[in-house]
């Protein structure tokens, strides 16, 4: 009786996607806020370009990252977490051919799925104006490149597109058909207005549905369940960790510039043992004394 393949990322992340109740995934910048992400009881983790752009850079979200820089970030995160990665895929760096490439980079760095937007390139971030985008079978050959390169048959993608600044709901419509026909799993309208117009999507466009809550962003916050009960599959807060991040720092530097100290402020800061933990110091602790080697018997 031969055993059964083991589940990749890629599986399980399919599975949480197909499960009936929605899958909540907030975003990570790094190895450290991919932790919090899963200890706080997240089954699936996203990487933006966004979030890479302002960790990486202190850029914004401008098509000014590298797909090797993408890369690099989503092995730091999924060598140190558990549950599955969507990673960011852009407009892909270029053409079909460079979406080709990004895949197999984003395989072999461990991401379990990848969003990939109909943008020029380079891009800008969904919520930003004055976007434009490629014909909608420029994308399509850019899926087929996803579907060609992928070794693991269960890597997910998410089809985005970015029209509904350029022509409206319904111009985000066709495209969302097309992409899925085309072979998408999850179809993501980005910037996407109103509570009706994700209602709209969810109707017409034969896909399970994508949305990101974006914190000042275009689309209005609602919560999981109110986008589950809409029929939306997968909802991301990609932001909400690198806001919350540079918020806390940059208040705890005010502290410190003000009264020389952050005693006013440890009660929203980790303490040197809650981080200690956090990051893994006692597993290492019990490993060092593991191998540590025996001294030598002293001598008479």
């Amino acid at each position: 009786m031969t055993n059964p393949s083991p589940e990749t990322p890629a599986r399980r992340l399919r599975r949480l996607v197909e499960a009936p109740e929605i899958l909540v995934a907030p975003g990570a910048q790094d190895a450290l806020s991919a932790k919090l992400v899963e200890g706080a009881g997240f089954p699936a983790v996203f990487c933006g370009d966004y979030n890479a752009a302002a960790v990486l850079l202190g850029r914004p979200d401008y098509g000014l990252v590298s797909v090797r820089e993408m890369a690099d970030l989503f092995q730091a995160i999924t060598r140190a977490v558990g549950i599955p990665l969507i990673g960011d895929g852009g407009c892909g760096f270029g053409n079909a051919l460079n979406v080709y490439r990004a895949v197999q980079e984003y395989e072999r760095a461990g991401a379990a799925g990848m969003t990939l937007e109909d943008q020029v390139y380079p891009k800008r971030c969904g919520h930003m104006e004055g976007k434009q985008i490629v014909p909608a079978a420029e994308m399509v050959a850019k899926i087929r490149a996803v579907r060609s390169a992928q070794r693991d048959p269960a890597f997910v993608l998410c089809a985005r597109t970015d029209a509904i600044a350029v022509g409206g709901m319904d111009e985000a419509v066709a495209r969302g058909r097309a992409y899925a026909e085309a072979g998408a799993d999850l179809v993501w309208a980005d910037a996407i207005p109103s509570r009706d117009a994700i209602a709209r999507l969810v109707r017409e466009v034969p896909c399970r549905i994508f949305v990101a809550m974006i914190e000042g962003g275009k689309t209005p916050l609602m919560t999981p369940a109110e986008l589950e009960r809409l029929g939306v599959s997968v909802v991301i807060f990609g932001l909400t960790t690198l806001y919350a991040a540079a918020g806390g720092i940059r208040d705890a530097l005010a502290h410190l510039r003000r009264d020389g100290t952050t005693g006013a402020f440890l009660d929203r800061m980790l303490t040197f043992p809650d981080f200690n933990a956090l990051v893994g110091l006692p597993e290492l602790q019990r490993l060092e004394q593991e191998f540590a080697t025996p001294s030598p018997p002293a001598r008479p």
